[in-house]
């Protein structure tokens, strides 16, 4: 009988969860992946509720490590449930690890030289995380190392390095299936197909087999069978039926080098509907099937063996999309030295212009860039906008600039062209909010933030979306929804200092000192280097915002703050 293919937890290097897949799940708490990486070492896989809040939530309250354990349980257990991983369990006293559906490479044996246990996954505060980590890691350095690896390395799966041949991956979209059993339904089916291919062709990046082929596609024929007869990279497929009175929309991608599942969808439709009336659902649609098939793209390039000189546009472009989509600062300064590679082959590659402008737009930010950094950024984002004028990336990196150097009316409209030319870009619709709540129009931000957290709501950035959308909140004197989704946004990502001012400007203007005292503590255990002048750098139209959030810090009570 052929063994089951369980989800594979990498602790040796930077910290790795993938689908039985093979797809990387992306964790966006770093105490959320300590958590499973304690977990997963631990024997039987489980600890109790108070040796896990001991040691991530040490410096707080009983309550408050209880509460914060709680909410990391939560979203770690949806983060994983979407991705189809039922490996995490809890009851009243005790979480686990589900080490039976799991393969955890530190289990495997010893790394060898220069593979650090959990590289990286240092919580400055998290004490007893702290000790248990460099037991751990002195454990592993103690131990014998494995004999040296031949000088070549293994050789990659034949259909990974045939991937990596080619210059780009590539969509083959078939034509959705009437399962309804009323011929007058087709038109619906068909319209779907048509709506994927366009929308689909907008994302740039992912090249779309015509229509014309894609369409001849069908019969008995698998997924699979298909995107190899089409010569694409991915194939997608899908099917409208009738069940029990409710209309049913499916749709699946699938890798064809592998056959493995990447992608899939399902919703109900209450009755077949006009064309214009499906817009919102496609949109969504291809903003969940470009996230997870951009997860795949990065995960491929870093398992592909190949040696330096042997590496192309593409391949420099992909390390650098994975390593900018980490989020920290050495990972940005990684992906900016990929992607420069990238455009040494290539310097006309817009997809290289484009996400060298995303890491440098996550530099600027992070190190509170000075006005000439705004403006170098200004023209690599003008340079990708030419290399390619039907990205609406390009537009929407242009648009941040502009907000930053406080003029609304041209980021606003560059946000327009960006999202007229990909209504599935999240986050042009996300910093378009960012650009009201600047120019001081927040109640004309909370639409476009929540169409955001439509399209993509398990995205690695989606902290920032939670983020203005408190900021909104906050603005309008909506305390409590503010607190709440800028909890959201530190529970993805603790070290937001935007997100937690937010908080403490929410809870100090709601009449709660202690807990306001609290979230000032807790901001500056994530950011111990945080000072009100962080504030300053923020690009708004108006000083008196700026003011107000300094304000509220100043609100806090003296023998209280943190």
């Amino acid at each position: 009988m052929a063994s089951e293919i369980r989800a594979k937890l990498i602790l040796f290097g930077s910290f790795g969860l993938l689908t039985p897949a093979g797809d990387r799940l992306t964790i966006a708490s770093r105490k959320g992946r300590a958590m499973i990486a304690m977990l997963a070492m631990s024997p039987g896989g489980g600890r109790s509720r108070g040796w896990l809040q001991e040691r991530l939530w040490g410096g707080r309250e009983r309550l408050q490590a209880q509460n914060s354990l709680r909410r990391e349980i939560v979203q770690l257990r949806k983060a994983l449930a979407d991705a189809g991983l039922a490996i995490l369990d809890s009851d009243g006293d005790r979480v686990a690890l589900n080490l039976a559906a799991v393969d955890v490479d530190a289990m495997a044996g010893i790394p060898g030289p220069g593979a650090e246990f959990l590289e990286g996954l240092d919580i400055p505060g998290a004490e007893g995380f702290e000790d248990w980590l460099r037991d751990q890691r002195q454990y592993f350095a103690s131990q014998p190392q494995p004999a040296a690896l031949p000088a070549a390395p293994p050789a990659a799966p034949p259909a990974i390095l045939a991937h990596f041949q080619q210059e780009a991956p590539s969509m083959a979209i078939l034509p959705f299936t009437n399962l309804t059993g009323d011929a007058d339904n087709a038109y619906l089916a068909e319209g779907i197909g048509d709506d994927l291919i366009d929308r689909v062709a907008r994302l740039r990046w992912l090249p779309v087999i015509s229509p014309g082929q894609s369409f001849r596609a069908g019969g008995d024929e698998t997924l699979q069978e298909a995107g190899r007869r089409l010569g694409a990279t991915y194939v997608l497929g899908g099917r409208l039926r009738l069940q029990d009175g409710e209309y049913w929309l499916t749709a699946q991608a699938v890798e064809t080098a592998t056959g493995r599942m990447t992608w899939s969808f399902r919703t109900s439709l209450k009755q077949p509907q006009a064309a214009d009336a499906m817009n919102p659902l496609i949109a969504e649609l291809v903003a969940g099937l470009e996230n997870r098939i951009a997860n795949a793209e990065q995960a491929r390039a870093l398992i592909a063996v190949r040696p330096a000189a042997d590496l192309g546009v593409q391949d420099h472009i992909w390390r650098g999309r994975w390593h900018l989509h980490r989020l920290t600062h050495a990972d940005s300064r990684a992906a900016i030295t990929c992607l420069e590679a990238a455009l040494a082959i290539d310097p006309n590659s817009s997809e290289a212009l484009i996400q060298l402008a995303m890491a440098r737009l996550f530099n600027t930010w992070a190190e509170r860039g000075a006005a000439d950094a705004t403006t170098e950024l200004r023209k690599l984002a003008q340079r990708a906008m030419l290399a390619d004028h039907q990205d609406g990336r390009g537009y929407a990196l242009a648009a941040i600039v502009e907000t930053w150097m406080r003029r609304p009316e041209r980021a606003e409209k560059l946000f327009e062209q960006a999202i007229a030319l990909n209504p599935s870009l999240a986050m042009a619709w996300a910093h378009l909010g960012g650009m009201y709540n600047l120019s001081g129009q927040p109640a004309k931000a909370i639409a476009p933030i929540n169409q955001a957290l439509r399209l993509a709501p398990h995205d690695e950035q989606v902290f920032y979306a939670y983020g203005e959308m408190a900021m909104a909140r906050l603005l309008l004197g909506e305390w409590a929804e503010a607190i709440e989704d800028a909890e959201r946004a530190l529970v993805l990502r603790p070290a937001y200092w935007y997100a937690h001012v937010i908080c403490i400007n929410a809870l100090i203007r709601s009449d709660q000192p202690t807990e306001a005292a609290a979230a000032h503590a807790e901001l500056l255990r994530a950011k111990p280097r945080f000072v009100p002048a962080y504030i300053d750098w923020l690009p708004y139209l108006e000083p008196e915002s700026a003011a107000y959030l300094k304000s509220g810090l100043a609100m806090l009570p003296k023998g209280l703050a943190g």
